[in-house]
């Protein structure tokens, strides 16, 4: 089993947040009539190995969350896909879809595949490095129907603006 190792109580304190968002999210949208969709767009393996030991991360956090129709979590790392299969097991009634490729291309598929007019989507996207392209920001924004919580890295971040002249 590969052990996906993190960092300190920011780990703890962003999975946190992440659930409070989506009860609270499940809980604001509960009465439109949409289907509703999670994408996870690095995924992992659905627990994390901190310093405070094993915890959930966010695919199994979103999994507890009963508003939703669909789960889709992307993953680069074939390991890391089939411990994510694991999943599957643990919730046999929920529809998970793990997509092992660069999630840059699979929401590309992703946006084509639905009709947006009836679906509603949340994407966490919470990458690494320069794994996420902002152009898939404007692909996502076209469906207007996708909400998304997208964390940078700083260096990445920092790495932009120099780049675009910001700073």
């Amino acid at each position: 089993m590969s052990k996906q190792k993190f960092g300190g109580a920011w780990t703890l304190i962003k999975l946190t947040v992440i659930e409070n968002y989506l009860k609270a999210y499940a809980t604001a949208l509960k009465k439109l009539k949409y289907k509703f969709i999670y994408i996870d767009a690095f995924a992992g393996t659905g627990r994390c190995d901190t310093k405070a030991g094993f915890v959930d991360g966010s695919a199994k956090i979103a999994l507890q969350i009963d508003r939703f129709d669909e789960y889709i979590f992307i993953e680069y790392d074939e390991e890391k896909c089939n411990e994510l299969q694991e999943l599957k097991k643990l919730y046999p009634n929920k529809k998970i879809t793990i997509i092992n490729g660069d999630c840059n291309l699979e929401i590309n598929k992703i946006v084509k595949k639905y009709n947006w007019t009836f679906y509603r989507a949340l994407a966490f996207i919470d990458p690494f490095s320069f794994e996420f392209d902002f152009s898939t920001h404007s692909k996502i924004a076209s469906t207007k129907a996708i909400d998304v919580w997208c964390l940078y890295p700083i260096s990445y971040a920092a790495s932009i603006c120099l780049i675009k002249g910001i700073f």
